[in-house]
């Protein structure tokens, strides 16, 4: 059997977030001194028209955000499993390079607790070509209290 890259790399991904241990819903782990990770399930944040996705952050002391994965929750357990699928990740191939292509869909999903900093003032922009390919994802801090993205706002980690 051969394994191509994105095999490889979407494989790595899987067994560094499993590695952390098991979530179920809208929960929170920790990972490490100062940090945590955020399990925020189930929205429809790759086009595809059904609310089963959800994003996992890992989130330092000092409200960074360190890692984002945004994956497929493809066993409707609510929460991110070894049975899911990571859609965008930090080691997940995407190409950006050039005009977005045909049916491109931006989305910007506000306002929750995406960098463990208490209060449910972050979204996330993403940029996707339905049902399932992520091109670009974007956590920020909507500190002008709009409810989306504008020039106020602090974008604290992105998925190029």
């Amino acid at each position: 059997m051969v394994w191509s890259s994105a095999t490889i790399a979407a494989a790595a991904l899987l067994i560094w977030w499993a590695g952390a241990g098991p979530w179920t819903g809208e929960g929170t782990l920790a990972t490490g001194v100062g940090e945590v990770t955020l399990d925020h399930c189930c929205s429809d944040l790759d086009g595809g028209g059904a609310a089963d996705d959800g994003v996992l952050i890992q989130a330092g002391e000092d409200e960074s955000v360190l890692r984002l994965a945004i994956y497929e929750d493809r066993d409707g357990s609510g929460g991110y499993t070894p049975a899911d699928i990571i859609r965008a990740g930090p080691d997940s191939p995407r190409s950006t390079a050039g005009p977005l292509p045909r049916g491109s869909v931006t989305q910007d999903h506000c306002c929750r607790d995406f960098d463990a900093g208490g209060p449910a003032d972050d979204g996330i922009l993403l940029v996707s070509v339905p049902p399932d390919r992520i091109l670009v994802a974007a956590v920020y801090e909507d500190r002008d209290a709009s409810g989306n993205l504008s020039a106020a706002d602090v974008v604290r980690y992105m998925l190029p």
